[in-house]
């Protein structure tokens, strides 16, 4: 099985994409701002309006950022994930709570601590987990994950409010990196041909038809999170834990086995269908 997105060769190109982005937006904003930064922050690979980024915006930072001066910044020029609202109030908003850094700190710990090759991935490709708040109800209770083509390389969060919050949060965040490696692709290739990116394909982890790039970025999430909790030791998690992640494997596998099958009537690209393939592959052998 060639391998583009998964196990070390899949990892390796991912790796090489990222340098190759990383420099080519540096270069980029460098010019745009007569500056010399040293090294990629995600919000240089903004596409409209980079030339107003703040100066803080484009300095390094510690993984998780906890200064909400930053955050704010950020909502100058994205917008949280507006999956759900409560009336008209947005759920999310970024912003770092300090009661919520023990859940962030277990999971990181706990994720980079396992040997599945999507750690590898977010080990190469991710510069920043942006938090974000979220108003405590139901539809929240498992927390919030975005991605978008306009930050690669920065993970936007929300802690879990149900118990294992720092397992959910660690599954979570692998299906993040699985987008942020998809979005690497995309750089270069629309994966599926362009007349038929919004054709509706059934996507497993909304449960609904979305439009056919949207589902084939569910799918590659879900073999994300399944790789990242099949590499899992349970020995090393209490009861309550291990029915979680056992639960949680279950319904990955379920959900790959029925959903890899609503991709063969899609027309991918030469790269998208390499892809395709190989994820197929994964799929049939799990």
């Amino acid at each position: 099985m060639k391998q583009w997105l998964t196990g070390t060769t899949g990892t390796e190109k991912i790796a090489l994409l990222n340098k190759r982005f990383e420099s080519v937006c540096l270069d980029r904003i460098n010019n745009k701002k007569d500056n010399d930064y040293p090294v990629y922050t995600p919000f240089m690979s903004l596409n409209e309006g980079r030339e107003r980024l703040p100066s803080l915006l484009l300095e390094k930072k510690s993984l998780l950022v906890k200064d909400n001066e930053y955050l704010n910044h950020i909502s100058d020029f994205y917008t949280p994930p507006a999956n759900n609202y409560l009336g008209d109030k947005n759920t999310v908003e970024f912003g770092f709570d300090q009661s919520k850094e023990e859940v962030f700190d277990l999971a990181l710990n706990f994720f980079c601590s396992n040997k599945s090759f999507v750690v590898d991935v977010f080990k190469s490709i991710v510069k920043n987990i942006i938090p974000m708040r979220t108003i405590e109800s139901e539809v929240r209770k498992e927390g919030v994950g975005n991605s978008n083509r306009e930050s690669i390389g920065a993970l936007y969060l929300s802690a879990p409010s149900a118990e294992p919050k720092h397992l959910q949060l660690a599954i979570n965040i692998a299906h993040e990196v699985g987008h942020q490696a998809l979005m690497l692709y995309q750089t270069s290739d629309s994966i599926i041909h362009p007349a038929e990116l919004t054709r509706n394909v059934y996507s497993a982890v909304r449960r609904t038809d979305r439009p056919a790039i949207q589902s084939f970025h569910a799918l590659v999430a879900v073999v994300y999170m399944r790789d990242f909790v099949a590499s899992i030791d349970l020995s090393k998690l209490n009861e309550s834990e291990k029915d979680f992640i056992r639960t949680q494997h279950i319904q990955f596998i379920s959900w790959l086995k029925a959903n890899i099958w609503d991709f063969k009537k899609i027309t991918f690209t030469e790269v998208g269908k390499m892809i395709y393939d190989e994820l197929f592959d994964y799929i049939e052998s799990i």
